[in-house]
């Protein structure tokens, strides 16, 4: 088995663990942006808060509504590529929650995600140092 079909089968996994845990819904969508926990609830919250939702009634349309501007805030953290797997992870969360057993085929382009590290301020400091300023900043 490849190392993207693997690393596809453990994402399947990971959302269908979240959706049979009694987290909260934000709890589990948090879960799957692989912040750490001082990064990932703000990061969130401004997430839902950009598409005019409450992050403490959202629902998971909203959620899913907010993935591309999720996706933007968590390139800040993750690679483009990491952040584009996670939020296809979230648009599966929604699939699973509303009881959808048809799992989208793995994208044959997409890279292995990594799911061994957890984002953290140091990771970001460290990143910035070793990839300089972006975008003109």
């Amino acid at each position: 088995m490849g190392e993207g079909v693997s690393d596809w089968i453990l994402m399947i996994e990971q959302a269908a663990n979240i959706v049979n845990g009694e987290q909260t819904l934000f709890q589990k969508v948090l879960a799957l942006c692989g912040l750490s926990p001082l990064l990932g609830p703000g990061t969130l919250r401004r997430a839902l808060k950009d598409v005019g939702a409450d992050p403490e009634t959202a629902t998971i349309d909203d959620y899913c509504h907010a993935i591309p501007r999720l996706e933007a805030r968590l390139r800040a953290f993750l690679s483009e590529s990491e952040a584009a797997q996670r939020a296809r992870t979230i648009q599966l969360l929604r699939r699973q929650m509303q009881g959808n057993d048809t799992l989208p085929p793995p994208p044959s382009d997409a890279p292995p995600l990594s799911t061994d590290r957890t984002v953290t301020a140091s990771t970001v400091t460290a990143r910035k140092r070793d990839d300089g300023p972006k975008g003109g900043r």
